[in-house]
């Protein structure tokens, strides 16, 4: 096994449990604490299984597009939820977050895309800044739920 894959299958489990902290976050805000305490140990399979998938599907990263697609869907979908229903201060910031991040995810199953802004960017580059600005509105919608919250 080359170098490269080694490396893409840790990054593959790390990315893996980075959605799992969205997914428990999700969790946590849509249905509480005990209901979230219930579902808790079980959530950690969800990355478990799709790291698994990882190592038996040849085309591991269409795994990984798959897996955050469905994670960012329950995001828009929750946060915007609570956001429609005024339940949550911040989660219009969130659901933003989320359907940036779904943009994101479409940019990078795109090998074509190409644009210049000072420097050139591929399908890659553009995934990352656009993802960026995503996790910039998911910090800002955490930061407006936890300081209406005090």
């Amino acid at each position: 096994m080359q170098l490269s894959q080694r490396l893409w299958r840790v990054l593959f489990f790390f990315l893996g449990l980075f959605l799992i902290a969205f997914t428990t976050a999700i969790c946590f805000d849509l249905l509480g604490e005990k209901a979230t305490q219930k579902v808790l140990p079980y959530i950690p399979l969800i990355g478990i299984a799709f790291y698994v998938v990882t190592l038996l599907w040849p085309e591991g990263f269409l795994a990984y597009v798959i897996y955050q697609f469905s994670i960012t869907f329950i995001i828009i979908f929750g946060y915007g939820r609570l956001a429609w229903l005024n339940k949550l201060n911040g989660s219009w910031y969130m659901a933003l977050g989320g359907l940036l991040s779904l943009i994101a995810i479409y940019i990078q199953t795109k090998d074509s895309l190409y644009i210049t802004l000072i420097w050139d960017f591929d399908h890659n580059g553009i995934y990352h800044m656009v993802q960026s600005v995503a996790v910039i509105l998911f910090f800002l919608g955490i930061r407006r739920a936890l300081l209406n919250n005090q």
